[in-house]
């Protein structure tokens, strides 16, 4: 007639939705980070390569200023030169109208 409820069964779907999750948070930080190294190597083109180098510091600040990131969602690696200090310093991160994006 009716299901009596299964907490046991409960538990283990949000353990595994928990976990799947996880794996593809996981996924997600892997695909960031080869894509972003596979920019910054790019930058080494000699007529294309600022911009490439650019453009791949512009994904890294982005990413590293989400929400997942700054949850502790979102791991990934990238090359270490891209990390330079003075390089870092060339570049700042700004909100474009950020109260609409959360009012909106």
């Amino acid at each position: 007639m009716f299901d009596l409820p299964d907490p046991v069964g409960m538990y283990e779907q949000a353990k595994n939705a928990g976990l799947e999750r996880e794996i593809a948070e996981d996924f997600l930080g892997v695909a960031y980070s080869g894509f972003i190294n596979l920019v910054w190597g790019l930058r080494k083109i000699p007529i294309f390569g600022p911009a490439f180098a650019a453009q791949a510091l512009s994904i890294y600040f982005s990413l590293k200023n989400g929400k997942l990131f700054q949850e502790g969602k979102l791991r990934i690696t990238v090359n270490k030169s891209l990390l330079d200090p003075d390089l870092l310093s060339q570049y700042q991160t700004e909100w474009i109208n950020k109260e609409a994006v959360k009012n909106g």
